[in-house]
């Protein structure tokens, strides 16, 4: 089957964002007297899943508020978004080099909020008609919800669809969800990602058009 459409992961992917979402969780814990290492990043999870995580791990209290804490998180995470966002080394010479060809769409485990203002204060909204992030679905990631929501919002098949993931755990929902994947160490070590179709260091275009037209 033919590729149409290429829907992209945002943290850790086309932004260097995961650090935000770090420094945003160690904010909210701080005020508690709760200290994160730096290994207990949540990178790929959603916020909600990161933090029943923590609660099963004993991390956090037992008795803790999650919705306090994922909205005290979130004003913490778009307040950190008027600051310098970097862009990933690439990604804008991937973006334009395929728009003409390929569908876009975004799928994040991250709020719309978030997201929305990231790819606003960019000039990134543009490249994307489709956005799906964690507030569109019942299940997020690794669960494969957002990626087959994805697709039918951009009117494909699964099989007609490549995911750009930094995360193994979006890349197992890219996976259950029956599209080819490419994952991207920009976060996570290669060992990591096993599970894609595709590994690279970073994003190179010519090696995803050479994946994408194979």
């Amino acid at each position: 089957m033919m590729i149409k459409g290429i829907i992209f992961d945002v943290d850790g992917v086309i932004f260097d964002s995961e650090k935000l979402h770090l420094e945003a969780w160690k904010k909210v814990f701080r005020k508690r007297n709760i200290f994160l290492k730096d290994e207990q990043s949540g990178v790929g999870y959603s916020d909600r899943e990161f933090l029943l995580e923590l609660k099963a791990k004993g991390i956090i209290p037992p008795d803790i508020n999650i919705r306090e804490i994922q909205e005290e998180k979130l004003s913490e995470l778009i307040e950190l978004a008027d600051k310098d966002i970097q862009l990933f080394s690439g990604v804008k010479e991937l973006l334009s080099s395929l728009k003409n060809r390929y569908l876009f769409c975004v799928a994040s485990n991250s709020d719309r909020k978030f997201i929305s203002k990231i790819l606003k204060n960019t000039n990134l909204i543009s490249y994307f008609k489709y956005i799906t992030t964690v507030n569109d679905v019942q299940n997020p990631k690794p669960h494969p919800d957002i990626y087959i929501l994805s697709a039918k919002r951009m009117g494909l098949e699964p099989n007609e669809c490549v995911v750009i993931e930094d995360s193994s755990v979006g890349v197992e929902a890219a996976k259950r969800a029956e599209m080819k994947c490419i994952a991207v160490a920009h976060s996570l070590p290669k060992e990591k990602l096993q599970k894609a179709d595709l590994i690279l260091e970073q994003i190179s275009t010519d090696k995803i058009i050479d994946f994408i037209r194979k």
